[in-house]
């Protein structure tokens, strides 16, 4: 019988990322944003008892890469290759708890940021496989920011909220997150604030962000769920790729 304790994976502030030929997006002109500080609302997920840790994990690595946090990303698989395959698990979970060790084990040793996106997005999808065999329907609520104004924070905790909903379409597996998650993105506009603080590099933002919003319209039309799990992974690395350039400095924001 399972039952549900619940356990929070910090919410991390986003940003924009990914390349594809899509159109770029109109930029909206934000000179004058409203002031509003971001209060960002948690993930929570109600687990297997047996695992209280896991999605915590997996989690973190997500967010560590959106935020090019190399290292913090591989410290998270590496638990997920070691501590994390030696829980107490039913026997009937061994085989894709096995794939979870072996992807993990695969990636933590490497820093290449695509490689890292791929294995976590493929992490996030064995989560779901495992849910889908043994008929469990795990609780994933993504809460929506308190704040959603014109301030470029609220407008990165809003892709915050629209990735982690497509996380949570993976791991559920929710098709209604999923899309919900890929909307919410695609629809998201590139604020000309957010580019002008990277200089020289802002053509490179603008093409990152291009090719985010190309994948969420992609992604929103997506049914096959090996096709989710790339686009997912490309989402992840430019996210990486983008808060890696000189003027991007995401700060990590704490949940309330």
């Amino acid at each position: 019988m399972i039952k549900s304790p619940l356990f929070i994976a910090f919410l991390v502030l986003p940003t924009v990322g990914c390349k594809d030929k899509a159109t770029k997006p109109t930029p909206v002109d934000d000179a004058a944003p409203v002031a509003i500080v971001i209060d960002a609302r948690p993930v929570t997920m109600t687990p297997h008892k047996e695992r209280p840790q896991h999605f915590t994990f997996l989690t973190a690595a997500k967010d560590s890469l959106l935020f090019s946090d190399i290292a913090g990303t591989r410290d998270s698989l590496r638990w997920v290759a070691n501590a994390g395959s030696q829980e107490p698990h039913a026997d009937t979970w061994k085989s894709l708890v096995d794939v979870q060790k072996a992807i993990a084990t695969d990636a933590e040793s490497n820093a290449n940021v695509v490689v890292l996106s791929q294995a976590v997005a493929r992490l996030g999808r064995t989560c779901g496989l495992c849910h889908t065999e043994h008929n469990v329907t795990p609780v994933v609520t993504v809460k929506e920011p308190k704040h959603r104004g014109l301030d470029f924070r609220d407008h990165m905790a809003g892709h915050k909220w629209a990735l982690d909903k497509m996380w949570a379409g993976l791991a559920t597996p929710s098709d209604e997150q999923w899309i919900e998650g890929a909307k919410l993105l695609a629809d998201a506009p590139t604020h000309l604030r957010s580019l002008s603080a990277y200089g020289d590099d802002a053509d490179n933002a603008m093409d990152l962000a291009g090719e985010v919003h190309g994948l969420a319209a992609k992604a929103a039309e997506e049914t096959d769920m090996d096709a989710r799990v790339e686009i997912f992974g490309k989402f992840l690395a430019a996210c990486a790729k983008c808060h890696a350039l000189p003027g991007s400095a995401p700060r990590k924001m704490p949940s309330h």
